[in-house]
């Protein structure tokens, strides 16, 4: 086997070791931060910043689509952000 073939694979290896500390990091990171009420409402906002970009296309959609999304949402028992709760409050613009 080539020593060039070699390198490459240590480094993968490497990188994949670093990922996987990472992700191991963030999820003590995120049981650390559930036990304290600052910590929960870090989550909280971290939760509505990963799902904006569903808020906003919620809060611009539909009654139709609204109503499918809320359907979806329940038959996998998803849990909605405050921020989606007050987007499915906006009265959608009138459909043509």
């Amino acid at each position: 086997m080539p020593a060039s073939s070699i390198e490459g694979y240590v480094y993968n290896s490497q990188t994949e070791i670093g990922n996987a500390i990472k992700r191991r990091q963030d999820v003590h990171q995120d049981e650390l931060l559930a036990e304290c009420e600052p910590g929960q409402k870090i989550l909280a906002l971290r939760k509505e910043r990963d799902e904006l970009l569903d808020t906003v296309w919620l809060a611009t959609s539909g009654k139709d689509i609204r109503a499918l999304w809320q359907k979806v949402g329940d038959l996998l028992g998803d849990q909605i952000t405050p921020l989606q709760t007050e987007a499915l409050t906006i009265e959608p613009a009138s459909e043509a």
